[in-house]
């Protein structure tokens, strides 16, 4: 899986905390610097973003589609940075945005490294988001056929319905903070609060009202407050106290 690992100035010899940024369906592994991704360098976090499994290189070079069980991508770059120098293994955390709503809370759920999580978009049912998703056009069923592997609608169906958190949320046990819109007209709400419902751990929430700023998808009517609030609230979690 390629990636880049973005470092924030730092004194010699100092060890980091770190976040893993994880895209969603149609996002590189590059865009995510533009998506709030800077945010981290801010306020002194390392930060990971790499094309995982059905996305960016990993899916167009490698052909490698995504999976359910997106644990194992995301352990495998936790392994990655558990080995660098400059990083302090014990203080990481995860983002996972639009579907990556679902593949970062799948991780934090069985992967016990991360000491906070963050949804910035939350992504419940994979099976609901394909069926409505593909309503708005052939070209967006395409993409996500090619995303998980399969040109048919009956298989893609039976893919995406084991992309559900509904066995999995209970099992998140680190700080998390959910944060979604009212006026998603691609992932409705109902996947945001169902997903808040099911944390067992330490819990935020932030649901942005109709008609207010940030009220679209993935809040990219108000990229000013919300991804700076995200950060901050990493930030404020991963600190070395």
């Amino acid at each position: 899986m390629p990636g880049y690992l973005a470092l924030p100035r730092a004194t010699p010899g100092e060890k980091l905390p770190a976040v893993i940024y994880v895209a969603g369906a149609d996002v590189l592994k590059e865009m995510l610097f533009f998506l709030g991704g800077m945010q981290a360098l801010d306020r002194g976090l390392a930060l990971l973003v790499m094309d995982g499994p059905g996305q960016g290189e990993t899916l167009r070079l490698s052909g490698i589609p995504s999976r359910y069980d997106y644990e194992r991508p995301v352990a495998a770059a936790v392994d990655y940075l558990e080995k660098r120098s400059e990083i302090d293994a014990g203080r990481l955390a995860i983002v996972g945005r639009s579907f990556g709503g679902y593949y970062g809370a799948r991780a934090a759920a069985f992967e016990k490294r991360f000491k906070a999580c963050a949804l910035f978009g939350a992504m419940y049912d994979g099976l609901d988001f394909y069926n409505s998703y593909c309503r708005l056009s052939s070209r967006r069923q395409h993409h996500l056929h090619w995303m998980i592997g399969t040109k048919d609608p009956a298989e893609a169906r039976k893919r995406f319905a084991k992309f559900n958190l509904a066995d999995v949320v209970g099992k998140i046990t680190c700080p998390t903070l959910v944060v979604h819109a009212k006026d998603d007209t691609i992932v409705p709400v109902w996947h945001a609060q169902r997903t808040f419902e099911g944390i067992l751990g330490p819990k935020t929430q932030r649901i942005i009202e109709s008609g207010e700023p940030g009220s679209v998808h993935c809040q990219y009517d108000n990229f000013p407050e919300i991804p700076p609030f995200i950060f901050d609230w990493l930030a404020d979690r991963l600190a070395n106290t």
